[in-house]
């Protein structure tokens, strides 16, 4: 082996992806609001809500627990409903934040994720694996004890 002794993995887009395409808009919102509603809406009008909504997250990234992201995602939602004139009430914001913050499950592997992670693993490197889910940084350690 090599002078490297660790591999550190950003999980989003190197092997996970979002099961909707798209990290901020889940399948519960999709339940809520189908993409042919979506996609009936004025492109411009939506484009608009959307970069409105998802402003906050690009001036101040950084938040330091789930509640933070859950109420910066509640904003979020109330944002994209008002702004794009959905039908979206605060109930439904919170509900979506909370499902965007704590369920992992909206994400799919990338095809050969868990092989090339195993074949790495199985060859005496340690894995680190890191995933920035709501831009806080969750780390899950693969190592051979």
């Amino acid at each position: 082996m090599n002078q490297i002794k660790c591999i550190f993995f950003d999980l989003g887009w190197t092997l996970l992806e979002p099961c909707s395409g798209d990290w901020n808009l889940n399948q519960k919102f999709y339940e809520l609001f189908p993409r042919e509603k979506i996609s009936r809406l004025d492109q411009n009008v939506w484009q608009h809500a959307y970069n409105t909504a998802y402003l906050p997250f690009i001036e101040n990234p950084k938040m330091t627990s789930e509640q933070e992201q859950i109420e910066r995602y509640t904003r979020f939602y109330l944002t994209l409903f008002d702004q794009a004139k959905l039908d979206g009430t605060f109930q439904h914001a919170v509900k979506l934040a909370v499902d965007m913050v704590e369920n992992l499950a909206t994400m799919n592997l990338m095809p050969s994720s868990l092989e090339t992670l195993q074949s790495l693993k199985d060859a005496g490197y340690r894995i680190e694996l890191f995933l920035i889910h709501g831009h806080i940084l969750k780390n899950v350690s693969m190592h051979s004890n």
